[in-house]
């Protein structure tokens, strides 16, 4: 048996497992491919925000290596 969710005609709750479920199949698909969508969408974000930071990252190292490289220039210079 199945009853109705107050406030929602798309629903359905099963009223021998208490489950809420999509009444029409076709928008329990749109549902599933926009979630998938978005789901995916924010992996990409995800991946493309670890690339930028490693990017990053790397560039910090190559200035550090710089400044370190110029103030040892700068102390030879200065010693010598």
């Amino acid at each position: 048996m199945v009853l109705k969710v107050e406030g929602h005609d798309d629903l359905i709750r099963d009223a021998k497992s208490g489950a809420i479920v999509m009444a029409d199949p076709t928008k329990y698909q749109e549902f599933m491919a926009n979630y998938n969508a978005v789901k995916a969408r924010k992996q990409q974000e995800q991946e493309t925000t670890e690339q930028r930071f490693q990017k990053l990252e790397e560039g910090m190292a190559n200035i550090e290596e710089l400044l370190r490289q110029t103030l040892g220039a700068l102390n030879a210079r200065n010693q010598g």
